[in-house]
């Protein structure tokens, strides 16, 4: 596996504009890239868990004559990568012989990404502070609407910290106390070992309290 730090904008430097020709839009920008130098897909977390999921994707990716469930495992960290979408999922399924308990392995990924897709098409509609400003607290409501249907994104997913922030946002926006917690909940896991996150955590948690304590 490659690893590759990438310093943009330094005048000069070569390949500058790869951050962008990489599907970057913003630091840290953390995508898998094979020997290549091509995109295989992008990581569910910033964790060892995450990095050893990779791993054995590209493993199974390169074995040949894989066994039936090597196939599904190989279809659910696809799906888990975002490097296979959920329609291809089915078709490579439906070619496999499976049986009752990997069909429903395969159904619970599928239904994991689209959910996740799903929030990440509300995620792109907020880009900027002036967007969480004008429109967080609405698409904060619709990325709740997922939250409790179960829909989620590995540790430390930097998704997962922008779909928290926008929860809690529409929560104390709307007066809404579950929304609210829930949000700062899964943004104090995210943030608890960035320091300079603390003080903005801690903003947060006294919007909250006193959105409690008028309850």
């Amino acid at each position: 596996m490659l690893f590759c730090s990438i310093m943009s904008r330094v005048p000069g430097r070569k390949n500058d504009a790869l951050l962008n020709e990489k599907g970057g839009r913003g630091f840290p920008y953390l995508v898998y890239m094979d020997a290549a130098g091509e995109v295989i897909g992008k990581p569910s977390g910033r964790t060892v868990g995450a990095f050893r999921k990779t791993a054995r994707y590209l493993t199974l990716k390169n074995k040949k004559d894989r066994s039936t469930s090597e196939e599904v495992e190989l279809i659910q960290l696809g799906l888990a990568m975002g490097k296979l979408d959920p329609d291809k999922a089915k078709e490579q399924a439906a070619a496999l012989k499976l049986n009752g308990a990997q069909k429903a392995l395969i159904k619970k990924a599928i239904k994991v990404a689209v959910g996740q897709n799903k929030a990440r098409a509300l995620l792109g509609q907020v880009k900027s502070q002036s967007d969480v400003q004008s429109k967080g607290a609405q698409v904060g409501e619709k990325l709740w609407a997922l939250y409790q249907e179960g829909v989620r994104f590995g540790p430390g997913a930097r998704e997962g910290m922008s779909m928290a922030q926008l929860i809690m946002t529409y929560g104390l926006s709307s007066k809404k106390l579950e929304p609210a917690e829930a949000g700062l909940k899964d943004l104090k896991i995210a943030l608890a070992g960035n320091r300079r996150a603390q003080g903005f955590l801690k903003q947060m948690e006294q919007q909250v309290e006193a959105l409690r304590g008028s309850k």
